[in-house]
């Protein structure tokens, strides 16, 4: 006998192939033969999804709601060992440290707020995004390497995230620097301090992107040796 779903208690039907079960067998003897099993199966579905937001739970930045570092760099090492190529954004708020003393910390969070909205509508749930800490933020593009995507992307996040400034009170004035590097190693060539090695070069992309003048973009190889100057994004 085959079962395609079973029949939760608030009476919500799932498919067999949908649900996680702790299954155990029990034999069943009469007068020392055996007349089967007797097998009970527990749906522990809701018990490991719960483990399962748990433990996300742990790795999201709470101001943000974007991945926290470690998660982040899990998720971008796993993804160029199963694809070999993507680009790493490193972004962050132009003269945070102003913006804080001029306007308060509070809207000093809004403005992290703010930023790390504008990346996670730039991923649109394709990308990967994550805060690393303070006003750094970071976006990993899957499989994304050609100059003119890498343009596109970068001035997405960089209107989205004028625009939702423009909203907030007190009238703050705020931009935002970019460095990519556009990685491009095969498949299974990760290394243990293969982040680092691009949180790097993406790094010193953006702080050229800074000395020169800020509210702009860099590109820069893996290596970190710059192959386009600072743009306007």
């Amino acid at each position: 006998m085959e079962f395609d779903e079973i029949l939760r208690g608030h009476g919500q039907r799932v498919p067999i192939r949908d649900a996680l079960f702790d299954v155990r067998a029990e034999q069943l003897n009469e007068m020392g033969e055996n007349q089967g099993y007797l097998i009970r199966a527990i749906d522990m579905t809701e018990h490991y999804n719960r483990l399962d937001q748990a433990e996300m739970s742990a790795h999201v930045d709470a101001l943000t709601g974007l991945w926290d570092r470690e998660q982040f760099k899990i998720s971008m090492l796993d993804e160029l060992y199963q694809n070999g190529a993507g680009t790493m954004f490193m972004m962050d708020v132009d003269n945070f440290k102003e913006v804080n003393d001029h306007y308060g910390h509070d809207i000093g969070d809004k403005v992290l707020r703010t930023l790390g909205t504008a990346i996670r509508e730039t991923c649109q749930n394709e990308h990967l995004c994550g805060r690393l800490g303070g006003d750094e933020f970071c976006l990993f593009l899957k499989e994304i390497t050609e100059e003119a995507e890498i343009q596109k992307y970068a001035k997405k996040v960089a209107a989205l995230y004028k625009e939702k400034i423009a909203l907030l009170p007190d009238h703050v004035k705020s931009s935002m620097s970019i460095g990519a590097v556009v990685v491009d190693i095969g498949k299974h060539n990760t290394a243990r301090d293969t982040f680092e090695q691009v949180y790097r070069s993406a790094d010193e992309a953006m702080y050229r992107s800074k000395r020169n003048g800020k509210d702009t973009w860099q590109i820069c190889t893996y290596h970190g040796e710059a192959e386009h100057g600072a743009q306007p994004v």
